[in-house]
């Protein structure tokens, strides 16, 4: 079947709804019969009507196999609105210019009360892990909840915040607070520029009752795609060891594409 007749069987097709016009190669669907454009391969026009592409999940997106570059749908939850493949991920259409603030990672502890080392000079930090998944955005990064660990998928200036809660320790002045940094790369604590760190210095006892042990961290980085990012922490005493932080959900991972 030449090109001509594959045009034929199109104009069979459409015409039998009476919405479209055939012209040589090209197709357009109407309601008025008018020509298709020249340069298009396909020209739909209306005025009363749009054109509605596949609408799905992130999760039905991502498990498109082999998607072509260029192929776009529309998707309805976490960041809804339009997206396109690449060549090598799932973009939003308009890029950070027009989506804004998008928010690729919010976590939070429900399990594993952990007691973090004593910040003694020696100890270089445990990794502090948030289970409970609340939002992830596939197309900035994954975030993998056996290693607690973030890794970008789309270049770009990150804003990064941890925050951690304990209960009050017996003694409620004497509640020790936590020491928490950022990890790039699994650099480590010794990772110059590499890190923030936040020393919680505050008299306890200035604080209300169940809120007196607490760490606090915040950052911006430009990452490059395939960088990682964790949360590593440290007993912001040098001989008092914290208590376990608390998994009621208080202890939260929050990762922002600005």
């Amino acid at each position: 079947m030449n090109k001509f007749c594959i045009a034929c069987v199109f104009a069979c097709l459409f015409g039998i709804f009476g919405l479209s016009s055939v012209q040589a190669q090209s197709v357009g669907i109407n309601t008025s019969g008018a020509t298709p454009h020249a340069s298009a391969i396909l020209d739909v026009s209306s005025e009363s009507k749009g054109v509605l592409i596949p609408r799905m999940n992130q999760a039905q997106r991502d498990a498109i196999v082999s998607p072509a570059t260029g192929l776009m749908i529309y998707q309805v939850n976490n960041t809804p609105g339009f997206y396109y493949f690449n060549g090598s991920a799932w973009a939003a259409v308009g890029g950070s210019s027009n989506a804004g603030a998008q928010v690729a990672l919010f976590a939070t502890k429900t399990s594993n009360a952990q007691v973090l080392p004593l910040g003694n000079g020696v100890n270089t930090g445990d990794l502090v892990t948030f289970n409970n998944v609340i939002t992830s955005n596939a197309t900035l990064g994954t975030y993998n909840t056996s290693t607690n660990t973030f890794t970008v998928s789309q270049a770009g200036v990150y804003y990064i915040q941890a925050t951690t809660r304990t209960p009050d320790a017996s003694t409620a002045s004497t509640t020790t607070n936590q020491f928490l940094f950022v990890d790039i790369d699994n650099a480590g604590i010794t990772g110059v520029n590499n890190i923030i760190t936040d020393y919680q210095a505050a008299n306890p006892g200035n604080f209300p009752s169940g809120v007196k042990g607490k760490g606090f961290t915040s950052v911006m980085f430009f990452l490059n795609a395939g960088q990682t990012i964790n949360i590593k922490g440290l007993t912001a005493n040098s001989s008092t060891i914290s208590q376990p932080l608390k998994t009621d959900g208080s202890c939260q991972f929050l990762i922002v594409k600005l």
